[in-house]
């Protein structure tokens, strides 16, 4: 058996399965995102390159580890730090509303992070609560994840967005037009997360 993690949990969502894996020698717990790649077009084989392309090049203590990715029968997976504290969006449904100090904290990381993507001629494109998680059980160390649909913003070299999450795109997304991609672009949604 070449299969080293013994899985734990899963989760599905709209990119496919998240599982909570141990591996069986370390003992260390690791995500494994898994996408099944049957039905998968250039266009969606391009995406899956791109975002495990881009995780790999970033080292920021605010950002998702890349351990490795590998394809096994009909999927892709990514293997990644496991992150404890789950989801700022859960925190914010459990709390209603941080004060000032505890907002000041996460968004401080989440800042840093995306300053730091940046610095890499990288714009994240789909930055919400839901892909902000927490390494600890005590959600103190904020890291961001999903580069799914990340892009490049480099000189004349700029992808065209056409993607994200509704309430967090900037209006010259959400009105339908095709706009380059622009640090502007995660600055507006940042703006939104820290409201």
């Amino acid at each position: 058996n070449i299969w080293p993690w013994r899985l734990l949990q899963t989760q599905s969502g709209g990119f496919g399965k998240v599982y909570l894996a141990k591996h069986i020698i370390s003992g260390i717990e690791y995500a494994i995102k898994q996408i099944d790649t049957t039905n998968c077009n250039r266009d969606d084989i391009e995406t899956i390159t791109n975002e495990n392309i881009i995780l790999q090049s970033l080292k920021h203590k605010n950002i998702i580890k890349y351990h490795h990715s590998f394809s096994y029968e009909d999927s892709f997976y990514t293997v990644m730090d496991y992150a404890k504290g789950g989801e700022l969006s859960m925190l914010l449904k459990e709390k209603k509303r941080l004060n000032e100090k505890e907002a000041r904290r996460i968004f401080k990381q989440i800042y840093k992070a995306v300053c730091f993507i940046h610095t890499k001629n990288i714009i994240h494109r789909d930055l919400k609560p839901n892909n902000i998680l927490f390494l600890d059980e005590n959600r103190t160390h904020v890291v961001l994840i999903d580069f799914g649909i990340s892009g490049v913003s480099n000189g004349n070299n700029k992808d065209i967005v056409k993607a994200g999450t509704t309430t967090f795109l900037a209006p010259e997304v959400a009105s339908g037009d095709n706009y380059s991609s622009s640090p502007k672009l995660d600055v507006w949604s940042l703006g939104v997360i820290l409201f």
